[in-house]
């Protein structure tokens, strides 16, 4: 979790990230956080989910989940996408 005054950054990391885990992670554990978490109920949330390595159609997904993609290139991240929208 990234906490910047009212605007909150959730990540789900992975070794390998599937379309399986992308959409458990937006339909399950973002809501779950919400629900554990009702101090953060109304802050604005994004999400993301960071991978070494991304299953096929797995950015698509992340993509139409509307999560940020991060991967890593050498010893940085990079975003895979840079267009997001609040959840």
């Amino acid at each position: 979790m990234l906490l910047n005054g009212n605007q909150i950054g959730l990540i789900e990391v992975k070794y390998r990230l599937t379309p399986k885990d992308i959409r458990k992670f937006a339909k399950h554990s973002i809501p779950l956080f919400k629900q554990i978490f009702p101090q953060y109920a109304n802050s604005v949330i994004y999400g993301g989910v960071a991978g070494l390595s991304y299953a096929d159609g797995a950015l698509n997904e992340a993509q139409e989940q509307g999560l940020f993609a991060l991967a890593n290139e050498g010893m940085e991240v990079k975003f895979l996408n840079e267009s997001v929208n609040p959840l």
